[in-house]
């Protein structure tokens, strides 16, 4: 128990970490080094993710020093405690993704180049090593960051140009393992030879609890939305028929696929001709991702607001009277700063959620109440955020802070995506092309994204098919007709991982269960069974992918 405790007091800590490098490492790493001319280099080490998002792996940032080179790296180490490597299958799941780095993706690789492939699949992140010993697994990698690659931000959907260029990448994977099974079925045969999936099935009850916590409350608004009962009660009435037969259909299993889609395994990189406007984005976000709302902006914070809005270009609804409208918004905080400093005031409840209304119907107002003026006591903040959990839902005031990031600020102008990077293949696997697009579009999609999500499906299989012609295939061995098929038969594991990778990203890391107290089930679904402060959105979301 002692050792658990002090391993949740590790995770959750939010100063840096050292990373404990091992002998086996420490080897693997000086030979890349001596591979790359580097010698007596400086080894630096710090925390490569953030805590909560890893399951069978932890990553550590690598950088070697040896002036004037710098070789920044990844270190994925395989979860090395016994009792969770009794419980779930780290190692088969490490080794899987040792044998797609060092044999499937470089035989693509091969495959394209032979064919002259032009627009071929290139989303996938430099192998530097890696050891396969039993308890040290690891992979060391490049550091896609170093290289101007940046994740995308998980509380919030991905953009419309985001989700095209993945779906585009995806595409271009599965057709390199739609032309090789039909140009080198042989080869094909062998690589794919122990694909199969490294954990069983999510347990049918796992995903009926889940479908659960979002089924439309009994009221009137939501009463009328009869259909999206009825369409969650078919997707539990055939989770079990999915499960257990459409999962194993053999005939259908005909690409390697990711399977694992979210946004936490991928990485972009942007035109650098944005990169002022990524600056200020950048500061913006500095600004919004508060912990406590403001008391009383001040007349510089004013300005700073009135500057970033300008610098960040589309400013067209914003009058050039902007500190005036600034400070007009402020005043209309006027009676929550009152009710603040007189709480016994017999209208309260009525004015709160009056101004609660004013609040959520103008996003300038949640992003100027999210703007932090550091200046106050300790003390002060403490009253200050007890009282406005109280009075305002917070939440709610960060969704509409980050929709007005995502719409009104217009990051799809501010940084247009050129290139996607695909990573972590520890759960690939042989399987329809189909749930790779499913997953990828109903996890990391807005709502703008699914109500579109015919344009995304016919941009994957023109691009599909495009690509097939360049390895001189038919396109007919994945047809418009077969696609269709599979979608309609393959599209709710999208919903299913959906159910559970959204929860993981809209929720804080201390919210999320570690292995450590699962490991008595050894159930990789029991870590879904968690309270999240963002449950509403996470409903409203799921509900999106139900409607559509």
């Amino acid at each position: 128990m002692r050792i658990i405790k002090s391993f949740k007091r590790l995770i959750y800590n939010r100063q840096p970490i050292r990373a404990v490098i091992t002998d086996c490492q420490g080897d693997l790493i000086k030979k890349i080094a001596d591979s790359q001319w580097m010698k007596n280099y400086k080894l630096e080490t710090r925390p490569g993710s953030t805590p909560g998002t890893g399951i069978l792996s932890t990553i550590t940032a690598v950088s070697l020093i040896s002036d004037p080179k710098k070789l920044d790296l990844i270190l994925k180490s395989a979860e090395a405690d016994h009792e969770i490597r009794k419980k779930f299958p780290i190692r088969k799941a490490n080794l899987r993704e040792m044998h797609v780095y060092e044999d499937i993706l470089p035989e693509f690789e091969s495959f394209q180049r032979e064919y002259g492939v032009v627009d071929e699949f290139t989303g996938l992140a430099r192998i530097y090593g890696m050891c396969d010993k039993e308890n040290e697994e690891c992979l060391i990698l490049e550091n896609l960051s170093a290289a101007g690659y940046k994740m995308w931000n998980t509380k919030i959907s991905m953009t419309p140009s985001h989700i095209s260029l993945g779906v585009c990448e995806y595409a271009k994977f599965h057709a390199v393992s739609l032309a090789m099974r039909d140009k080198k079925p042989r080869v094909f045969t062998q690589l794919t030879a122990n694909l199969d999936d490294v954990f069983e099935a999510i347990p049918k009850e796992s995903l009926i609890t889940a479908l659960a916590t979002v089924y439309p409350k009994d009221d009137g608004e939501v009463n009328d939305k009869v259909f999206l009962k009825q369409a969650i009660k078919k997707a539990c009435d055939a989770a079990e028929k999915y499960l257990k037969e459409d999962l194993n259909c053999s005939e259908d299993k005909i690409a390697i696929t990711h399977a694992d889609c979210w946004s936490n395994n991928m990485m972009f990189k942007y035109d650098v001709r944005c990169g002022d406007k990524t600056r200020t984005q950048k500061r913006v976000c500095e600004i919004f991702n508060t912990k406590y709302p403001y008391r009383r902006i001040s007349q510089s914070a004013v300005s700073r607001i009135e500057n970033i809005f300008r610098e960040f270009g589309n400013v067209t609804d914003i009058p050039k009277s902007g500190r005036k409208r600034i400070l007009d918004d402020e005043q209309k905080l006027e009676i929550l700063l009152d009710i603040q400093d007189n709480p016994h005031n017999p209208t309260r409840q009525v004015a709160v959620d009056n101004d609660l209304v004013c609040i959520q119907s103008d996003p300038r107002l949640s992003l100027i109440l999210l703007c932090l003026v550091k200046t106050y006591k300790h003390i002060e903040m403490k009253i200050l955020v007890t009282e406005y959990r109280i009075i305002i839902k917070k939440k709610e005031i960060i969704i509409a802070a980050n929709k007005y990031l995502t719409t009104r600020l217009d990051p799809e102008h501010a940084e247009k995506p050129t290139k996607v990077c695909l990573f972590d293949w520890q759960l690939s696997k042989m399987g329809s092309p189909v749930m790779d697009l499913a997953d990828f579009l109903f996890v990391n999609g807005s709502k703008q994204v699914l109500d579109d999500h015919k344009k995304y499906l016919k941009l994957y299989h023109d691009t599909l098919s495009s690509n097939l012609k360049q390895f001189r295939c038919d396109p007919n061995v994945f047809s418009a007709s077969m696609f269709e098929h599979h979608w309609q038969k393959y599209a709710k594991n999208g919903l299913y991982a959906a159910l559970f990778f959204i929860k993981l990203m809209l929720s804080e890391p201390e919210e999320i269960p570690d292995l450590h107290d699962i490991v008595g089930s050894g159930k990789i679904a029991d870590r879904m069974n968690f309270s999240s402060s963002r449950h509403e959105e996470y409903r409203q979301r799921i509900l999106d992918i139900i409607s559509i």
